[in-house]
Order: C-alpha cells, then sequence, then structure tokens
C-alpha cells in the first residue's frame, strides 16, 4: 500500500485550533474531500488518457486468441494501463478535521505488489539480466496527479470555506 499523507506535524497544529469556528472546519474538510475527489479523478485520466511516449508492445487476450497493441509510459508518465488493477486501487479519504490520505490501497482494494517499483522505480536490483544491475526508472502517478491538482487544491479550500461562511 503506498499512501501520501499529511504532515503528522501539521496535522497536530491544526487539531490544536481549537477555537476554529466549526463553519470553517466543515469548509476545510469539504476542500479535502473534493480535493481528494480531484486527485483521484486526475490520476485515474492521467492513466487512461494520458498521452504516452514509451514503446509499442503486442499484448494477448486473457484466452490467448487475439493480439493488441499497447504504447508503454516513458519514464516520468504517469502509468500505462494494461490490466486494471493498479488503476483501480488507487483512492482516498478524508480522517477528521486535518488528516487525509490518498494513494494505493487507501479504501481498501488490494494494491499489486508492484505498485512500489511502478510509482518510485527499482534501483539495482539483479533480475534476468544475468547479475548485471538492472533498473526502471520511476513512473509516478500520484506524484503527477498531486502536481498537476496543486494550483486548483488551493482554490478549492478557498471556495468551501467561503461557502460555509454564507
Amino acid at each position: 500500500m503506498i499512501k501520501v499523507r499529511s504532515n503528522p506535524r501539521n496535522a497536530a497544529e491544526w487539531d490544536n485550533l481549537a477555537h476554529i469556528k466549526q463553519e470553517y472546519r466543515q469548509g476545510i474538510r469539504r476542500g479535502w474531500f473534493e480535493l481528494g475527489k480531484a486527485l483521484k479523478k486526475e490520476a485515474r485520466d492521467e492513466i487512461t488518457h494520458g498521452r504516452k511516449t514509451g514503446n509499442v508492445y503486442r499484448v494477448r487476450s486473457r484466452t490467448g486468441k487475439t493480439t493488441r497493441r499497447h504504447q508503454a509510459s516513458a519514464p516520468g508518465e504517469s502509468h500505462a494501463n494494461v490490466t486494471h488493477t493498479l488503476r483501480d486501487s488507487i483512492g482516498w479519504k478524508v480522517l477528521g478535521f486535518s488528516r487525509r490520505e490518498f494513494g494505493y490501497g487507501v479504501t481498501g482494494r488490494p494494491t499489486p505488489k508492484y505498485a512500489p517499483f511502478v510509482e518510485y522505480g527499482t534501483f539495482g536490483s539483479a533480475g534476468r539480466s544475468g547479475g548485471r544491475s538492472s533498473r526502471m526508472m520511476p513512473r509516478p502517478t500520484l506524484k503527477n496527479a498531486i502536481d498537476a491538482r496543486e494550483r486548483e487544491g488551493f482554490q478549492d479550500f478557498v471556495n468551501y470555506i467561503g461557502r460555509n461562511l454564507d
């Protein structure tokens, strides 16, 4: 399971702000909720619709009778979708007022064992290469989604806090 969490020090500071009005708290929680929803959508869109520039392969169907063309992702791009397993494990949740999580397996869906290798890459593991060091560069789907939504995420907070004050 891979999760992106809030900084615990910052979460403790937020939780200690008991003087914050309930309306602000509801607006902030709603902002986290909307941001989580947007991050999941961004990640899934990047996986399924994002332009890939990696190698092209022929992939066999489950029955083995047909093949289809598959465009792989290049390093730095969100991973390419083949079986939907990794894409379907992306989730998010808001825990209280100040804690939130976004990542693979957050909502209890099973996370494939290869998720960390896809997200962070491999570094010097000897495998089929006959003892030579092999390396797969990262395909940072979660980081790309966070980077793409960074500016809009701040605006979500401003909008939802303002709505709760009206």
